[in-house]
């Protein structure tokens, strides 16, 4: 499993097309072991390493917080994808 984690990779392994809108590009190799949503009103990470987590103790801030522009509006609704 240590491969898995630590091998060099030939030039050209790698290839990224634009994802478009909906898709995800990882900055690593990995599996997806949970995806899903949060809202406001239960702002919970699903099942990492077998656990639930507040979205503001994982992330270090709220997902919900206003960014940058004063005027914009929290998401009500936030995505989140969990890769091993």
């Amino acid at each position: 499993i240590g491969d898995f984690f630590a091998r060099t990779l030939k030039d050209g392994a790698r290839t990224f097309e634009d994802p478009g809108p909906t898709g995800l590009l990882s900055p690593c190799d990995g599996m997806l072991v949970a995806a899903g949503t949060m809202d406001f009103g239960n702002p919970t990470v699903q099942q990492v390493k077998g656990a639930t987590y507040e979205a503001d103790v994982f992330l270090g801030q709220s997902p919900f917080r206003k960014y940058g522009d004063p005027k914009a509006q929290p998401p009500e609704t936030v995505r989140y994808a969990v890769l091993y």
